[in-house]
């Protein structure tokens, strides 16, 4: 059981915010809460930090160039990155900012506190945590993506707006991607681009729920 922490949870969605701060609280961690990054550096100059869990996509400037400024000003915190677009582009923005590893918002959330629990459970003051994302997390991760895919397709299938396809699209496609099918993750992309593009092919539509479908059917 690792010791009370104090940490720092940002993200512009405050029902994220919520989801994340509630577990770590019931965790026995002391948690203080930022609607946006220009929040979380106002709070990093008040708080000695052990844990920065932050959102990746956020207005102003985003999640890794928070955690850069955040390194600039000092701060010794460990970084957790979230997002709904886990692909390896984004992960890697994210370790390249100083996250040790990129979460998605899909996952269980108690995989949040298995994985605090995990990096903190070592030697006090230890700076080097190495491959912190095991297999055991990785696969409770996938099973999650696998269980939430029926309410993916749903918001794909039955979004009245292009925008909410192109938002429900982009978020499977990240996912896809992270846990194994690049297929899926190829036609998510490309409704996301027609619908953002103004348009939506019904075609293209049902082989993302196919794909889908044969995702989860293979998948467990």
């Amino acid at each position: 059981m690792t010791d009370a922490l104090t940490v720092l949870v940002v993200d512009d969605d405050a029902a994220d915010a919520e989801r994340a701060s509630r577990a770590l609280r019931a965790a026995g961690h002391t948690v203080i809460v930022a609607s946006d990054p220009v929040e979380a550096i106002a709070q990093h100059g008040f708080k000695r930090l052990d844990l920065v869990v932050s959102d990746v996509s956020m207005p102003d400037f985003d999640g890794p160039t928070m955690l850069r400024a955040l390194r600039a000003d000092g701060s010794k915190a460990i970084f957790i990155a979230m997002t709904n677009d886990p692909s390896s582009e984004v992960r890697r923005r994210c370790k390249n900012a100083g996250a040790v590893v990129c979460l998605p918002k899909t996952a269980d959330i108690s995989i949040l506190v298995a994985m605090v629990e995990q990096m903190f459970s070592g030697a006090p003051g230890s700076d080097v945590i190495v491959d912190p994302v095991d297999a055991e997390l990785m696969a409770r991760m996938r099973l999650t993506f696998l269980a939430q895919l029926p309410e993916r397709c749903a918001a794909v299938r039955d979004a009245l707006e292009l925008k909410d396809v192109a938002a429900a699209a982009h978020k499977m496609a990240g996912a896809s991607a992270q846990f194994g099918f690049p297929g899926l993750a190829a036609l998510c992309r490309s409704l996301e681009q027609e619908a953002s593009a103004g348009s939506r092919s019904p075609q293209l539509i049902a082989a993302v729920l196919a794909a889908a479908a044969h995702a989860q059917a293979v998948g467990r």
